[in-house]
């Protein structure tokens, strides 16, 4: 096994790995793990994915040739990927272990899977990369869950049609640095909704701030956001950090935007 995952890393896109010493000829691995109906992924030690199977290909919907390369966390799209990946756990990688989760497929589809990893490691008891099982738990699931879909995600609850849109469509946001508009009427959960695309993303572990556009005055608006140093207009006292700077590494959420004024809204 070891040799194999040296030659994938060296070059993934020419030919197929194969298997020496087991038969008097060698065999074509990926013919070989294609047959079993369990998802097979390989990662270097970077958790950059090498090769996967055929069943792994159907569950993700990953593309041979073009997904060889990029980091597992894009492969898989998993609800534990952006900041609490099972690899990296203090001392879970020196065996192996099991988790449950959700991924998120190239259509946008919410599958439920049991992942198995364990550590690849050469004869010299060297690590070289892990071996992920993906096991589709879907089958396993209610007749209700597979029916009628996900019903919520994690404090956000509700079954219609729209608001399953919004479940499939909050793991893609939240993956994305992108900023995102967020609409919809008084009372609808636009707050609610903004704290769980924070927490489900790589941002998770940073602050998620706040502001209320239509909450404060014009003048104290643009101090609000970019700050401002002791002494820049009355009642200064002291340095003030913005909103902005008070946000790194996190989120920042204006709510009631349609209230930033125009000459605001251009700074």
């Amino acid at each position: 096994m070891s040799l194999l995952i040296k030659r994938l890393a060296m070059n993934p896109f020419t030919l197929p790995p194969q298997i020496k010493g087991l038969f008097q000829d060698d065999i074509n691995l990926k013919k070989m793990l294609d047959n079993i109906p369990m998802g097979i992924i390989i990662v270097d030690l970077d958790l950059n994915v090498i090769f996967f199977n055929f069943a792994a290909e159907s569950i993700t919907g990953g593309i041979p040739g073009k997904s060889y390369g990029i980091p597992c966390r894009y492969f898989l799209k998993c609800r534990r990927c952006n900041h609490d990946c099972p690899i990296k756990a203090p001392g879970s990688a020196d065996q192996s272990f099991s988790v449950e989760t959700d991924i998120l497929n190239s259509n946008r589809q919410i599958i439920p899977v049991k992942i198995t990893f364990s550590k690849l490691i050469n004869e010299l008891k060297q690590p070289k990369g892990f071996l992920l099982v993906l096991s589709d738990q879907r089958a396993l699931k209610s007749h209700s869950e597979e029916t009628g879909g996900d019903y919520s995600f994690t404090s956000i609850i509700g079954k219609s049609p729209q608001m399953e849109k919004i479940y499939k469509l909050l793991p893609v946001l939240a993956q994305s640095d992108a900023s995102i508009l967020v609409t919809g009427e008084t009372g609808t959960g636009k707050d609610l909704l903004a704290e769980e695309i924070h927490k489900s993303s790589e941002r998770a572990d940073g602050p998620f701030i706040k502001v209320n556009c239509g909450a404060l005055p014009e003048t104290l608006l643009e101090s609000e956001l970019f700050g401002h140093t002791k002494g820049a207009f009355t009642g200064a006292v002291e340095n003030k950090p913005g909103r902005f700077k008070l946000a790194h590494t996190g989120t920042l959420f204006l709510t009631e935007v349609g209230d930033l004024p125009l000459t605001l809204q251009v700074k």
